[in-house]
């Protein structure tokens, strides 16, 4: 009877951790679900997700769902229905991946694979011959297939028309065409670009219409040139018309995505011609937010001084501050700058909460010493202190019981 009922404590401390607030509420929205536990989808024809996983840790999560659809109900539209409908229902978290097969021994393979490896997306991994998918699909011949994915910078909707072929198209998902393929131009600059060939892009970007460089196609390449860190190719296709503020269907920025993977040199590129600051992400996030979570020191330095605003919220009450909580150096300057030292997240966590959880001496010492509240309480009515007395960290326990004199 005692071991039950340490067991019930010990399991109700750990729910109520700030650090898993984020992981909660995604739970909230679709409980996480093994292969053989399935659900019926809304997509309005008869569709089963087998397998929902969620996968990666704050604030990096994936959702993948694998739905099996049958063979005489895989139409185009209804897999835009389906997906529609699913993308609609997951909005969080902004990772999100779902395959459609027609056969399912082949789902279940697929679900096997997702459970050994996790796969990250980025807008270069288009199109039906890339590793990506020779890697995540087991052998695709002899079903109908389909594939979904939303990042913090695109969303795609891939379709396999014939079960016998690896002929796959790209689709729009809103749209009711037939399947699109993608220009053929586009897929030569990206990969001029992924490989840093400044001739050929810059003899691709002079046969290119203007009007492709100002919309999609300049965005697409743009990230490309981010992702690998080409800046001169970035400052070419600028120069040729690429729109530096152009938003990706996520919201997402060059600006927001280059402060995230750390590349400095582009950021500064960006802002000199002229990128918003603080333009948000669907998700909330905002070029500062991102940065400062990853701990891109020079870069927070960078915004800040360009007049990104340090209190801007995520959307789920979180601020740069209480996401950059692992970052000592990230931490003075955003509070040197104005930051809320007591800035709460949608589970009522703190900077200095989060600090205290995950062991940080570094960082709860600076907030403690700058003012922060020990004893303020988040939605389980938790403070830093009590976290610390659950943690049992004697040198940041000790720090707090200086400050509230017990």
């Amino acid at each position: 009877m005692l071991c039950n009922a340490f067991k019930l404590i010990l399991f109700l401390c750990i729910v109520s951790i700030p650090s898993l607030g984020k992981f909660i509420d995604t739970i909230n929205q679709g409980a996480r679900q093994q292969a053989g536990d399935e659900v019926f989808t809304d997509a309005g024809f008869p569709s089963r997700i087998v397998s929902n996983i969620m996968k990666g840790d704050p604030p990096s999560y994936r959702r993948e769902l694998f739905v099996h659809v049958e063979e005489g109900d895989f139409t185009q539209g209804n897999i835009r229905s389906l997906f529609a409908s699913l993308a609609a229902k997951y909005s969080k978290p902004e990772n999100l991946h779902i395959t459609v097969f027609s056969d399912r021994e082949n789902l279940n393979k697929a679900i096997e694979v997702s459970k050994m490896k996790y796969i990250v997306d980025f807008p270069s991994n288009r199109g039906v011959e890339s590793d990506w998918y020779r890697k995540y699909w087991p052998a695709s011949t002899g079903y109908f297939r389909a594939v979904y994915y939303r990042n913090y910078v695109e969303e795609n909707f891939t379709f396999c028309p014939d079960p016998q072929t690896e002929n796959c198209v790209d689709v729009e998902l809103k749209g009711k065409s037939d399947p699109v393929t993608k220009p053929d131009a586009d897929d030569k600059i990206i990969s001029a670009i992924s490989k840093g060939d400044v001739d050929k892009v810059k003899e691709m970007l002079t046969a290119l219409p203007r009007m492709s460089i100002e919309g999609l196609t300049g965005f697409n390449i743009l990230i490309e040139a981010v992702n690998k860190d080409r800046y001169n190719i970035v400052r070419m296709l600028l120069d040729a018309g690429v729109n530096v503020n152009f938003a990706s269907s996520q919201g997402v920025t060059a600006l927001m995505y280059s402060s995230k993977l750390g590349r400095t040199e582009i950021v500064k590129e960006l802002l000199l011609r002229g990128a918003t600051v603080n333009n948000r992400a669907k998700s909330g996030a905002t070029a500062l937010i991102w940065a400062g979570e990853a701990g891109h020191i020079e870069i927070v330095t960078l915004l800040l001084n360009s007049g990104a605003d340090p209190n801007a919220n995520d959307g789920n009450g979180g601020t740069a501050l209480t996401r950059a909580f692992a970052h000592k150096a990230v931490l003075g300057l955003l509070l040197d700058f104005g930051a809320d030292i007591n800035a709460q997240n949608g589970d009522g966590a703190t900077a200095l909460m989060s600090a205290v959880w995950h062991n940080v001496y570094d960082s709860a010492q600076l907030l403690v010493e700058r003012g922060a509240d020990v004893l303020l309480v988040d939605k389980s009515k938790r403070s830093a202190l009590d976290y610390a007395k659950i943690t049992q960290d004697k040198k940041i326990l000790d720090i707090l019981k200086k400050v509230t004199k017990q």
